[in-house]
């Protein structure tokens, strides 16, 4: 039992306040546990903490070796009812019986059970209410989470399709070019062994980057597709610019055919 502040010289009148209080609990069918060093009276389903302590008051002619005065118990017991966390944001959180001039707990124990019978009733429903509103919460906290999680989805999947329609959609700028190379040097007569392996090489490159295709690449396929197609950003430099097409424009095979001739 939770008599922890009460004076040795009453603690036989605690206990049997508590006896009497569980013979009336158990009574009216409800009950008494211990539970983390705590006593509960179980009222309708309800844990309500409960406790005895006795009124002090200090001594002032007792001090101890760190200047505090000494503790005089009175005699007078006071019987605690602490609701819990669910009660606490509906109604007051302690309802106290005290020892008086003219009263005692002992003839309280009626009052005490009432108030642990109306109050547990109130108890419940705050808790189902805090329970309900708890479900809702986490309802709609499941909701957001999974249509965040199909928005993410959805993203990603789009993102995905639209790479793999930019790949395709390069990958005929690619063969289109390579087409009009292969018909421009054909048209000149230029067409030789070494211009003929060039293409073959460009029409293979077209086909890794093709995303119906594919084709192993043991050169490129380390890369990224996307990464390789982004055009670099232009650098300017203090004494002149030179723009991100340069890089492109500047003399290559594949750059303009009649700078072969």
């Amino acid at each position: 039992m939770d008599t922890n502040d009460v004076d040795y010289k009453t603690i036989n009148n605690a206990l049997l306040i508590y006896e009497t209080i569980i013979k009336a609990l158990r009574s009216r069918g409800h009950d008494i546990k211990i539970k983390d060093y705590k006593t509960y009276a179980v009222v309708n389903g309800e844990e309500i903490s409960i406790n005895i302590t006795e009124r002090s008051k200090q001594d002032p002619n007792t001090v101890d070796n760190y200047g505090r005065k000494g503790t005089i118990y009175t005699g007078e017991l006071s019987f605690n009812i602490n609701y819990d966390y669910y009660y606490k944001f509906t109604f007051r959180n302690k309802s106290t019986f005290n020892d008086t001039k003219f009263t005692k707990l002992k003839d309280k124990i009626i009052a005490i059970i009432a108030n642990l019978e109306v109050n547990s009733e109130q108890m419940k429903e705050a808790r189902i209410e805090a329970e309900e509103r708890e479900r809702i919460r986490k309802e709609e906290e499941r909701i957001r989470q999974e249509f965040k999680a199909r928005q993410e989805k959805e993203l990603k999947e789009f993102k995905s399709l639209f790479s793999m329609a930019e790949l395709l959609h390069k990958t005929n700028i690619l063969r289109q070019y390579i087409s009009t190379y292969e018909q421009f040097v054909k048209e000149h007569g230029e067409m030789d062994e070494d211009i003929s392996n060039k293409l073959q090489w460009a029409k293979e490159k077209a086909d890794w980057l093709d995303p119906f295709i594919s084709k192993e690449d043991k050169y490129l396929d380390k890369y990224d597709k996307n990464d390789i197609l982004q055009r670099e950003s232009p650098e300017y430099h203090s004494w002149r610019y030179e723009d991100s097409h340069s890089t492109y424009y500047n003399y290559s095979f594949w750059a303009k055919p009649y700078w072969r001739r």
